[in-house]
């Protein structure tokens, strides 16, 4: 069988238009989701973040969030000891669902232990939004739960 120019060309495009139909259909099903609902009420807000991690890095004790075996640790300073306050925001990238919020609950030392249980394998970026005397502070972390 002899193939011309014309078939050719004939081919090409119909090859092409398949691969554009076939792209624009897979595309469509795909979710589209932003990192959150409110995400540019968040936008306007993060300018009050900023100020957080400011006031954060000035300390000279940080946070600690440390992976153990089977807890997630985390560590305040100890000058501030068990008088802080705040949330812990555990948020997951690929799956909104799977956020988690805990309050601020620490021992004597100023510590506070979160099961890894809680959590699913994966990777979690972690908000630490603590305050003390009316000051707010805010220190984040990325962790891999194997």
């Amino acid at each position: 069988m002899k193939l011309n120019w014309g078939k050719g060309i004939i081919v090409v495009y119909t090859v092409f238009m398949i691969i554009v139909l076939g792209t624009v259909a897979f595309t469509t099903t795909v979710d589209v989701d932003l990192v959150a609902d409110d995400y540019y009420e968040q936008e306007i807000k993060y300018q009050n973040e900023i100020d957080k991690k400011d006031r954060t890095n000035k300390l000279t004790e940080q946070v600690e969030i440390i992976l153990e075996k089977e807890n997630l640790k985390i560590s305040y300073p100890k000058i501030f000891a068990n008088r802080v306050s705040g949330k812990i925001n555990f948020y997951r990238p690929s799956d909104e669902k799977l956020d988690l919020i805990l309050d601020i609950k620490t021992d004597t030392t100023g510590l506070q232990y979160v099961p890894i249980e809680k959590l699913t394998k994966g990777l979690w970026k972690i908000k630490v939004d603590w305050s003390h005397s009316n000051e707010q502070y805010l220190n984040e972390k990325i962790i891999v739960i194997n």
